[in-house]
């Protein structure tokens, strides 16, 4: 496909069988002007922490699904907690993902 406009598409295709039946299926789907996902305004609180703290970030681009990982390095560059999480819809709103630190 070409010449879609960027953002947020579905797809409707419906078919009929020999006896008129019809079958129905959707996918949506995005078209973006960047090749990569952006994200911007990327923190943590409260920062110091000692239970648990967030990350926020907000995506620059409305993407869908996100597939997020989170590490977290010690002072020497070792990871010392790995953070995986999958955020399905969020509009423009920020992120908030909260993480126990036991």
């Amino acid at each position: 496909m070409t010449g879609l406009a960027v953002g947020r598409h579905k797809l409707t295709l419906t078919a009929w069988d020999n006896y008129d039946n019809p079958s129905h299926a959707d996918i949506s789907f995005f078209v973006f002007d960047q090749p990569l996902l952006s994200v911007g305004q990327v923190i943590n609180y409260p920062n110091p922490f000692s239970d648990y703290t967030y990350f926020r970030f907000i995506p620059l681009q409305n993407a869908g699904a996100l597939d997020i990982q989170i590490q977290i390095f010690s002072s020497t560059g070792q990871v010392i907690k790995t953070i995986e999480n999958i955020i399905t819809e969020y509009g423009n709103d920020p992120i908030d993902i909260k993480v126990g630190w036991a």
